[in-house]
């Protein structure tokens, strides 16, 4: 799933047909705390690397879903992947995630989650990144890898 700066919410109907109604209220949940945080304005001045950016705006989501009672469909990420305190803001968590090592040129960026044009928006990886297309992405403040891919957005 996903939310874009004119506040569409964009979503997989395969990948919520394998989650629970829970699960689904879950990720809604998470889609709405970016809103909330106003996550599609601030994501792109956090900095040129998108896929850091869009962990950081998790990781400032998810433990208030986790707080809430809520359980994601699979795990998101967590401060705590990055050895990080909750109740940060994104732009704090952005500048303790390492840099992608693989970073060339800043991406376009949009909205917390917003598709680019004229790409799927039932995509996740075109939303976010994904392991394939960003291996490296997921690395901690001393270069280790930081853990499994966010379960709701699926970058690493």
């Amino acid at each position: 799933m996903g939310v874009d700066a004119g506040l569409r919410l964009y979503y997989d109907p395969q990948a919520i047909e394998a989650w629970t109604v829970d699960g689904r209220a879950a990720v809604v949940d998470h889609e709405a705390l970016h809103v909330v945080m106003d996550h599609a304005r601030t994501l792109p001045a956090l900095g040129p690397d998108h896929g850091r950016a869009n962990r950081a705006s998790d990781m400032a989501v998810n433990p208030t879903v986790v707080a809430a009672g809520w359980t994601l469909p699979v795990r998101g990420c967590m401060p705590a992947d990055i050895g990080a305190p909750d109740g940060l803001t994104a732009r704090e968590y952005y500048d303790l995630i390492a840099p992608t090592p693989a970073q060339s040129q800043p991406e376009p960026q949009g909205g917390a989650g917003d598709p680019e044009p004229g790409s799927d928006p039932g995509d996740p990886d075109e939303q976010h990144g994904s392991p394939e297309s960003d291996p490296d992405a997921q690395v901690g403040p001393d270069g280790e890898d930081c853990g499994p891919a966010c379960a709701v957005c699926g970058s690493r």
